[in-house]
């Protein structure tokens, strides 16, 4: 994997200044930036087809707007039935205290039986979150590359099958990412901090950087998870690079 190159390639586009542009705009219009993340497929897509300027055009919009309702109905799916599972049961976890009966010893004792609860409940929730992240993460690689279809996401047998057997690309891919991030965040604390103090306009190029920014990490993320199907082999029914 190259990180420089998913780093460099949005500029190496001849219309990368119009392309940036628009996507940035578009991220800021609700329901409108789910294109932005079905930009992120498209990208996925040609980076794994070896395309020398992958960064895509704005052209299909609707297209687009579906691939990103489509990553955005897994998501939901991936981490809301997680989470109302947790919920039921750490909300009897958190009234046990209350059964003491005005008992201060043994609301004492029930307290720290629930505290000790909630925290082994909250670090399975975390695993099973990471878990769930990386196996959401392996069905996006393998939905852009494939056919592109909302039960592509759902393939929870082939998508574990692909994270297990190239975990270690991904944890790569991962690991660039967020050291890039902690990069571009330290650069655009200190810019805001800097920018702050400038009345009216500073705030409103602060917040026009960190938008720049944001739409920079999806391009990024595109990139290296490209790389990842390319690397691993990814293939079977595909369509065509944009």
């Amino acid at each position: 994997m190259d990180i420089m190159a998913a780093v460099q390639y949005p500029f190496e586009d001849e219309e990368w200044t119009s392309k940036v542009a628009v996507g940035i705009l578009i991220s800021m219009v609700p329901i409108l930036n789910f294109a932005a993340t079905g930009y992120l497929v498209t990208i996925i897509r040609n980076v794994a087809h070896n395309e020398p300027r992958p960064l895509p055009r704005w052209e299909n919009l609707g297209d687009l707007l579906l691939k990103g309702l489509y990553l955005i109905i897994a998501q939901l799916a991936y981490f809301s039935v997680p989470m109302l599972l947790l919920a039921a049961v750490m909300t009897p976890l958190a009234i046990l205290p209350l059964l003491g009966g005005g008992d201060e010893d043994v609301m004492a004792a029930l307290g720290g039986v629930a505290l000790m609860g909630l925290v082994c409940v909250g670090l399975i929730a975390l695993v099973v979150a990471v878990a769930l992240s990386l196996l959401l993460l392996a069905g996006i690689i393998r939905f852009s590359v494939g056919r592109q279809e909302l039960g592509e996401l759902f393939d929870f047998r082939g998508n574990f099958g692909y994270l297990r057997d190239n975990i270690g690309t991904i944890l790569l891919a991962i690991l660039y990412l967020f050291l890039v991030g902690l990069v571009i965040g330290t650069v655009i604390f200190c810019v805001g901090a800097v920018l702050s103090l400038i009345p009216i306009c500073g705030p409103l190029i602060s917040m026009a950087i960190s938008l720049g920014m944001a739409f920079f990490a999806i391009l990024l993320s595109g990139h290296l998870y490209g790389q990842v199907a390319r690397e691993t082999g990814l293939v079977g029914p595909t369509t065509p690079a944009v």
